[in-house]
């Protein structure tokens, strides 16, 4: 006599028994491990049984994902995943992973496995159960990394969560998204075999703070103090009344060697683009920020007397990051404008700015600022989605990190159409920066 059950591939499936009426079950699954983003995706490994010939031949498995609680049976849940005969694919999940994207990140949600035979047994196992995930932070990410072995878990342009306290959370979740942008795509700093690089999915922002928008590097003053002690040969030196300064001709006001008043002389800045900010990744003020270990008011270098040191106050963005010590340091190849001399120079960072060759594979004065294109923007190249970044919700222009090639002030960024151009150093624009484990 025949019987029908359901092996939860959406279709009725009709199962005689042999002639002895067998209805052994198979033995659990093996081999069942289990890791997680915090971004929603769960990734799920196992071995399906081994069958008995013409006693309980295997037929398939699938892997039910429940809202809540356990799942007790098949139909007890969403089937997310089938191996089967039908389909070939038997072990398919032993050396890989499922990957499943959970509906809704409020809700806790269970895994099992089910086993199913020719002959219409279902191995009904608590070994089956899904274990709690491991879940994949920053510290299991870098040993991953290092050896290697990182892209057994994470595909190009999955989403870690991580939680940087000095700012917002991403909108739904419980810290702020950055997104695998590719692996071995910067150069590590000696002493470590791979990098794989992260970069924020959105750009930094804190309400409680106000941190939004920042500037690449800020408007320098026209005028400061000099810090000489006595007078130098060859330079102009200025005295202040109100907010006149009045140049002092050496040889009539002063002369070589002269002791200088304490905080009476000034010196002008002759940079023609001081009013608009530099250009150069190496001197800026973001850089800077971005590779701070120290509070506030305590890691700004001024790079020359004119230099003025927007959010300063602000803690280092280093300081307070819970996985510094995880990040490998890359040399970055960084252009330098024509106004500046031109070429390139290099520069090693903990967290920087993806340049435009390494968004948009564009060279600046044909410098390759990288060693590729990143592969998210490589594999994304035609969906300029892929390069729009938010603010609590609002698209935005971001920076990165190349100068404009004719220019000492202007910086490449990104606009809110995920095209490129280009801004003064010193606008206020967002911060999606990038770094490697």
């Amino acid at each position: 006599m025949g019987f029908k059950i359901d092996v939860f591939t959406g279709r009725a499936h009709e199962f005689i028994p042999d002639d002895s009426g067998s209805r052994v079950q198979l033995a659990a699954c093996s081999g069942i491990s289990s890791y997680a983003t915090g971004s929603g995706l769960n990734m799920i490994s196992w071995t399906d049984p081994d069958g008995i010939e013409d006693v309980a031949d295997w037929s398939q498995t699938v892997l039910v994902r429940k809202e809540g609680s356990v799942p007790a049976g098949p139909s007890d849940g969403t089937v997310v995943a089938t191996t089967s005969v039908a389909d070939e694919n038997k072990n398919a999940y032993a050396s890989t992973f499922f990957r499943d994207t959970v509906p809704d990140l409020t809700k806790t949600y269970y895994y099992k496995l089910f086993s199913v035979t020719k002959q219409g047994a279902v191995t009904i196992s608590d070994s089956n159960e899904i274990p709690t995930a491991t879940a994949l932070t920053p510290t299991l990410i870098h040993q991953l990394s290092q050896a290697g072995t990182l892209t057994d878990y994470l595909n190009v342009g999955d989403c870690i969560v991580i939680n940087h306290p000095d700012f917002d959370a991403s909108p739904g979740y419980s810290g702020q998204l950055v997104r695998f942008m590719g692996y071995d795509c910067v150069t590590p700093a000696t002493g470590y075999s791979h990098a794989a690089v992260f970069q924020f999915e959105d750009c930094l922002y804190s309400e409680t703070n106000n941190y939004k928008e920042m500037a690449f590097d800020p408007a320098e003053s026209q005028y400061a103090l000099t810090p000489d002690a006595t007078a130098v040969t060859g330079k102009t030196y200025y005295t202040k009344e109100g907010s006149t300064y009045t140049a002092l001709t050496e040889g009539t006001d002063w002369t070589a060697g002269d002791t200088i008043p304490a905080d009476s002389w000034y010196e002008k800045n002759v940079n023609p683009n001081y009013n608009y900010g530099c250009n150069k990744w190496v001197d800026s003020n973001l850089r800077q920020y971005l590779n701070a270990d120290a509070a506030g008011d305590a890691w700004w270098e001024a790079k020359n007397i004119w230099d003025a040191g927007s959010y300063k106050s602000r803690p280092g963005f280093l300081y307070n990051l819970p996985f510094k010590d995880l990040l490998v340091p890359v040399t970055r190849t960084v252009a330098i404008s024509t106004v500046y001399g031109g070429g390139s120079t290099t520069c090693e960072d903990k967290v920087f700015l993806p340049s435009m060759y390494e968004v948009f594979a564009s060279k600046i004065n044909n410098i390759a600022e990288g060693i590729k294109r990143w592969d998210y923007y490589a594999n994304n190249a035609s969906d300029a989605t892929s390069r729009i970044k938010l603010i609590n919700g609002v698209e935005v222009i971001w920076w990165l990190s190349s100068p404009y090639a004719s220019s000492g002030n202007s910086v490449y960024n990104v606009n809110t159409s995920g095209s490129f151009n280009y801004n003064y150093a010193y606008s206020n624009r967002g911060v999606a920066p990038a770094f490697a484990l």
